[in-house]
């Protein structure tokens, strides 16, 4: 994903037809070494094309929709594969089915309604189940959104220019976000983390933008809010481990208790390679 970001910013700086190469084939490769990686370097480039046609960039618009046809045709056959490798037994475990709000429907780490409140993503629980699990990153990174926006009203259009980049990694933060929202990719809602993992990466990027900028205008204020910010990410993240540091042996989750231990090492010594094991469903089965 790295290698595909760093390839597809050069992108714009390179003129020769060979510089979109390397982001296809890179793109094209990920559907099998890692799906939501896939998916989520696939909206980034299209949000890169979109706001390309948005700024009336057509050489550009041009370029990437090259990438997006190369990286198409190498990663088709992997994704009918993939497709056609994903048979479940239930409705209930479908990918890619549409619901409003991650993780408001029932399962492991969902959102904790009181009793008598329809689970819904538009509620107050929903709003504190989001900064439980962002903290201060996903507030400050919509607040530089805009303040970006609005500031960029006022300053020439070489800059404007500068700023291509760090605009389209803002939408393409915003939209892996919203869709992540809107669309529950995996049979369990809380692997969709995945995909906000890299909403994630590009709001740091953006939100480290914006302290430079401030940084630029008023030192002092934005040395402090430079030094708040680290400290309030990084110690929110420190205090949700420390209690996993802690917890002793004893009370740890059993996943394989001593039987499923003899009983894996009895068909690693007694059944052959080849043969077929029919075991349930269970992702914790021995």
């Amino acid at each position: 994903f790295l290698l595909f970001l760093f390839f597809l910013l050069r992108v714009r700086k390179e003129g020769d037809r060979y510089s979109l190469l390397p982001p296809a084939i890179t793109l094209g490769l990920l559907p099998l070494a890692h799906t939501h990686s896939f998916v989520s370097a696939l909206l980034i480039l299209v949000t890169f094309l979109g706001f390309s046609l948005y700024s009336k960039k057509y050489i550009l618009v041009k370029k990437y929709f090259y990438i997006l046809a190369i990286a198409g045709a190498i990663a088709f056959p992997q994704v009918l594969y993939l497709v056609g490798s994903k048979t479940t037994l239930s409705s209930s475990a479908d990918f890619a089915q549409f619901r409003i709000g991650w993780m408001v429907a029932p399962t492991s780490g969902s959102v904790q309604f009181p009793p008598g409140v329809f689970p819904t993503a538009f509620s107050f629980e929903y709003l504190k189940f989001l900064w439980v699990n962002f903290g201060l990153i996903l507030p400050l990174f919509f607040f530089v959104c805009v303040w970006m926006y609005v500031s960029q009203k006022k300053i020439d259009k070489a800059k404007k220019s500068e700023r291509f980049n760090i605009n389209s990694l803002a939408l393409s933060g915003a939209l892996l976000f919203l869709v992540v929202q809107c669309i529950k990719f995996q049979p369990w809602d809380f692997d969709n983390n995945k995909i906000l993992t890299y909403f994630q990466f590009c709001a740091t990027v953006v939100i480290f933008v914006g302290l430079e900028k401030l940084y630029e205008r008023r030192k002092e204020l934005g040395s402090i809010v430079i030094v708040l910010f680290c400290l309030a990410t990084i110690t929110t993240g420190i205090v949700d481990i420390l209690p996993r540091i802690f917890t002793h042996e004893k009370d740890l989750p059993v996943i394989f208790s001593v039987d499923a231990q003899k009983t894996a090492e009895y068909v690693k010594n007694n059944v052959s390679e080849r043969s077929l094991v029919l075991t349930g469903t269970s992702s914790g089965n021995p």
